[in-house]
């Protein structure tokens, strides 16, 4: 892979090719079908010291802040004209041995029928540059457009170029970076969520995301869905409709943001373009946890063979019964519910429903004077009145 090497004077938001004194410099050469690495070392506009008329190198700070990268060349800002070359990986940031801020990029092999169309019998063609960093929400963080040309060449051997990403391909659309990203909210999420693992029986162990999967359609909806791969293991299965001709092509990824995560009963997820911003989309996830320990878990018909834990459920003579204690053994759920040794009832059959009552509540204090009759959504407890 060739080397190019340049230093870049940022300015408000555009770079300048620079012999790093704040001097002009040739704009680097890119070569038709060539795979190239780009070696940037960027230069803020003011001098390293007062003693140096050297330009300062820029703030590392601002570039490692961001989570991910793209490379974006085109000829210009039409999106109906020659869709511009994207990459997504083979970007990084890092600090030269006497301070500099280098930018490495592996570019995208310049070769296509449209660029071989745009080159023509040219001997060069000037492109436009855009380097993006974006920060863990998928937001743009920084932003820097440079100058580049692209030599054509006099002999191209078969097989030498590569070809632009074709939009049927999902790394069009998407790059590994997109199940990193999902894979770093849902784990965020989880966490904000509050609520440790359930009990055996509740709900299962908090969700593990092993794969991504994306698939590009002509037309149709986005949609999401979980698959389960094995207890607490899924993959997550996207499909997005590819931008057809004449329609603006979609943004430049991570082109999928996190919207709702809520905990629920069963894994499920959902894709819906986002409003205003074509080719981009909001994920809603909900993640199944466990309970957190208060709660019961059914535990079946009652067995005096049978270790119960806490908050084990069990039916028995026409009633639902829940475990006071742990090592719950050999004890009957009683005759009559004043008896509260081993056992409290949750429920009772009956010939009507009527007297059965349900309260909800944001917390689960029992003398809080809040408990309601319809559910609100700050509710997350809910109580049983077999009595009135």
């Amino acid at each position: 892979m060739q080397n190019i090497k340049g230093k870049l004077r940022l300015q408000g938001g555009a770079g300048a090719w620079t012999d790093g004194l704040d001097q002009g410099a040739e704009t680097p050469r890119l070569t038709l079908a060539l795979a190239a690495r780009l070696l940037i070392d960027l230069r803020a506009a003011v001098q390293r010291s007062d003693e140096s008329a050297e330009l300062a190198p820029y703030p590392y700070a601002e570039l490692a802040a961001c989570a991910s990268w793209y490379i974006a060349i085109d000829s210009d800002y039409d999106p109906l004209t020659m869709p511009p070359v994207k990459r997504f990986s083979g970007i990084s940031v890092y600090q030269g041995d006497n301070g500099e801020t280098m930018v490495s990029i592996e570019l995208p092999e310049l070769d296509s029928p449209a660029l071989r169309s745009a080159v023509k019998k040219l001997k060069e063609l000037p492109l436009k540059g855009e380097l993006g960093g974006l920060n863990a929400e998928g937001r743009t963080a920084f932003v820097l457009e440079f100058p580049i040309v692209l030599k054509n060449r006099v002999y191209i051997p078969d097989g030498s170029g590569g070809e632009t990403p074709d939009p049927s391909d999902p790394e069009y659309s998407t790059t590994a970076q997109v199940k990193a990203y999902i894979s770093e909210q849902l784990e965020t999420a989880m966490g904000a969520l509050e609520l440790p693992e359930g009990l055996p029986g509740a709900q299962g162990p908090p969700p593990t995301l092993r794969e991504v999967g994306l698939t590009l359609t002509q037309g149709g909806d986005p949609s999401a869905s979980f698959d389960l791969v094995s207890e607490g293991v899924y993959d997550l299965l996207l499909s997005i409709p590819a931008p057809q001709d004449g329609q603006t092509p979609a943004p430049i990824a991570p082109q999928i943001s996190i919207g709702l995560i809520q905990a629920g009963p069963q894994a499920a997820a959902s894709l819906s373009p986002a409003p205003g911003q074509p080719g981009a989309y909001i994920l809603d996830l909900t993640l199944p946890r466990g309970a957190d320990g208060s709660g019961v878990y059914p535990a079946g018909q009652w067995s005096a063979e049978t270790v119960y834990s806490l908050n084990a459920a069990v039916r028995h003579n026409h009633a639902w019964w829940r475990s006071l204690t742990d090592d719950n053994l050999g004890n009957e759920p009683p005759a009559s519910r004043q008896d509260t040794a081993y056992w409290e009832v949750i429920v009772k059959d009956g010939l009507s429903a009527d007297p059965l009552i349900v309260n909800f509540n944001s917390t689960d204090d029992p003398a809080d004077l809040h408990w309601h009759l319809y559910l609100q959504s700050s509710d997350r407890f809910y109580r049983f009145s077999i009595d009135g």
